[in-house]
């Protein structure tokens, strides 16, 4: 059983922070779809992934980026109930992943 890990515990993994506040790295292996026209099933992989936070821990705003914000209508991304994560790659890639799609984290088979 040690090359195997509940989805629990790999959302608590990607959650996590280091004392600094920035978001721990990982590795994930996981699969495409597309809801709109059911397509998918190709296997990704992303090494050294993060998870995307909206600004960094630390950093203040700018007055010109807090009234952008401000006036900034913005869709809530529901990650919880729409089981999704956004992940950010090393190149800076932002992608959306479905946490149902994980087949593996940090090397070990994710179970459910």
């Amino acid at each position: 059983m040690e090359n195997k890990i509940f989805l629990k515990d790999v959302l608590e993994q990607i959650d996590s922070t280091y004392p600094n506040g920035e978001p721990m790295r990982f590795d994930v292996e996981v699969f495409t779809f597309n809801r709109n026209n059911k397509e998918g099933g190709k296997l990704n992989f992303y090494r050294d992934a993060k998870k995307l936070v909206s600004t960094s821990p630390g950093r203040k705003l700018t007055l010109e980026e807090k009234a952008m914000q401000k006036n900034k209508f913005r869709k809530s991304p529901n990650h919880y109930e729409n089981r999704t994560r956004n992940i950010e790659t090393t190149e800076g890639r932002k992608i959306k992943i479905n946490i149902l799609f994980i087949r593996m984290f940090n090397g070990q088979k994710v179970i459910y």
